[in-house]
C-alpha cells in the first residue's frame, strides 16, 4: 500500500522490502512493506534511524492506524448514503499536486518526477485509490461522527485553566514574506575577478604552492593566514554546482575558478572523509560599490510600487532574487525576533498585519517585507489560544467516538494481527 502522505511530504523513492503479511482484515492482507513505507517517513522527520523501542512503538501505531482505515473504509463503502464521484477524486488529486508544487516549486517538482520516473498522470493513477479511500472515510466521519462531538465554551475554559501552567511560552517573532533585491557588483568587477582567478589558477597548474598563493592573493584574509584552510565541510552545505566539483576531486587536487555572485573561488581538497571534505580556498572578491547599492535601492522601490499596484505575490515572481522563497511566493514562515538584524526587526515592528514595508537594507541586499502576522512573546492568553484548545478537545472526543465505532465494526469483521518478528 503506497501511503498518500509520504507521496506529498515529500516525494520519496519507495524502498523494496522483504515482504510478508503482518495482519489480515476481512481477508485483505496488511504487508510489512505497508508499515515500512510509513516508518520511512518518520525516519525522515527524525533525521535518521530510531531507537529500537521507539521504532517498535511507532510500528504498532502505524499498524493500528492502517487497520482502522481499512475498517472505516469497508463500513463507508457499504453505506448507501455515501457516494464518491470520479470528479471529487480528480479534484482532490489536482489540489494535492498544486499544493506540492507550491511547497517545492514547479521546477523542483518536475525534476523530482523525472528522477522518480513518473508523469503527473502516472502519479495520479498510482494514488487514485488512496484518495478514494480518504474521501470515503472523511464523508463517513462527517456524517456519523462529527455531529455527535461537541465542545462547550465552559469545557474549553476549564481545559485552559487546568493546562495553563504547562503551556509553553511563545517566542516573539514575525510571520513574514519578502522580496529580496540583492546588491551585486558591476559586471566589470566580476570580469576583473575572473581574470585574476584564472591567472592564479594557471600558476597553481604550473606548480605554485596553494597555501602561499592563498596567503598572497586571497581576499578572505582570515583563511589566507592559514594557507586558505577553512576546515571540514559536510555534503549539503555548499551550493550543488560547487559540491559537484569538489566531491568528485581526489585529495590534493584543486578546482578551476568557480564563479559566485561576489567573485571567484578556487578550492583545494586537503582531506576527504565519507560525506565531508576538508577545504582550502583562494577567494577573489568582486565587491559592490556605492553605485551598485543605489541601483539595487532603485529596483527595490520599483518592486514595492509594483507590489502595491499589482499585488505582493505578483511582485515576488517578477522581482525577487531569493529563489528559494520565491517558489513559495516569498513566504519565509515564522522568523524569531531574537537574532534578527536590528534594522529589520525595528522595521517589522512598525508594520500592521498585511502591510508592505519600504525597502529595508540587510546583509543580503534590500528587502520588501509583508507582515503576515506578528506573534507576541510570553505565555499566550486564553483569548489567543482558545481556538487551539477547542480543537484539541474536539480531536480527543473525535478519537474516542472513532474508537467506539471501530470496535463495533471489528465485531462484524475478521481481524488477525501477527507479530512483526515472526
Amino acid at each position: 500500500m503506497k501511503k498518500f502522505l509520504i507521496l506529498f511530504l515529500p516525494l520519496v523513492v519507495l524502498a523494496q522490502y522483504s515482504d510478508r503479511i503482518v495482519a489480515i482484515v476481512d481477508n485483505e492482507p496488511v504487508l510489512l512493506s505497508d508499515i515500512e513505507e510509513v516508518l520511512n517517513f518518520y525516519r525522515l522527520q527524525m533525521g535518521g534511524n530510531l531507537p529500537p523501542e521507539q521504532e517498535k512503538n511507532i510500528k504498532d501505531q502505524i499498524l493500528s492506524e492502517i487497520i482502522r482505515e481499512k475498517l472505516l473504509y469497508m463500513e463507508a463503502r457499504q453505506d448507501t448514503n455515501l457516494k464518491v464521484t470520479d470528479e471529487e477524486i480528480e479534484e482532490e488529486l489536482d489540489r494535492k499536486i498544486e499544493e506540492l508544487k507550491s511547497q517545492m516549486g514547479e521546477e523542483n517538482f518536475k525534476k523530482e518526477l523525472e528522477r522518480e520516473g513518473f508523469t503527473v498522470e502516472e502519479l495520479k493513477k498510482n494514488y487514485r485509490e488512496d484518495v478514494r479511500r480518504n474521501i470515503f472515510i472523511q464523508k463517513y466521519i462527517a456524517m456519523y461522527i462529527q455531529p455527535r462531538v461537541m465542545v462547550s465554551p465552559e469545557e474549553v475554559k476549564r481545559f485552559y485553566e487546568d493546562k495553563k501552567d504547562s503551556i509553553p511560552e511563545r517566542e516573539e517573532g514575525f510571520y513574514i514574506s519578502h522580496i529580496l533585491i540583492r546588491i551585486l557588483p558591476d559586471k566589470s568587477k566580476i570580469k576583473e575577478a575572473k581574470e585574476k582567478a584564472e591567472n592564479i589558477h594557471e600558476k597553481l597548474k604550473g606548480g605554485a604552492d596553494f597555501g602561499y598563493m592563498a596567503f598572497k592573493y586571497s581576499d578572505d584574509r582570515q583563511s589566507a593566514l592559514m594557507g586558505g584552510e577553512i576546515g571540514y565541510v559536510q555534503r549539503g552545505i555548499l551550493p550543488p554546482y560547487v559540491e559537484e566539483k569538489i566531491f568528485t576531486l581526489k585529495k590534493g587536487n584543486f578546482t578551476e575558478p568557480i564563479e559566485s555572485d561576489y567573485g571567484y573561488y578556487i578550492f583545494k581538497i586537503v582531506d576527504k572523509k565519507e560525506g565531508e571534505v576538508k577545504l582550502a580556498q583562494i577567494a577573489i572578491a568582486a565587491l559592490p560599490e556605492k553605485k551598485d547599492t543605489l541601483k539595487a535601492l532603485e529596483k527595490a522601490r520599483e518592486a514595492r510600487a509594483y507590489a502595491l499596484e499589482r499585488g505582493f505575490d505578483e511582485a515576488v515572481q517578477k522581482y525577487s532574487e531569493d529563489f528559494i522563497s520565491k517558489a513559495r511566493n516569498g513566504n519565509l514562515g515564522f522568523v524569531p525576533a531574537k537574532g534578527m538584524e536590528e534594522g529589520i526587526r525595528n522595521s517589522l515592528k512598525k508594520l500592521k498585519e498585511g502591510e508592505i514595508s519600504e525597502p529595508v537594507p540587510g546583509a543580503l541586499g534590500y528587502h520588501i517585507f509583508r507582515l503576515d502576522k506578528y506573534q507576541k512573546g510570553g505565555r499566550p492568553s486564553f483569548e489567543e489560544i482558545q481556538g487551539d484548545m477547542k480543537n484539541i478537545l474536539l480531536q480527543r472526543k473525535m478519537k474516542k467516538e472513532l474508537d467506539k465505532v471501530v470496535e463495533k465494526i471489528k465485531k462484524k469483521v475478521f481481524v488477525e494481527v501477527r507479530d512483526f518478528e515472526d
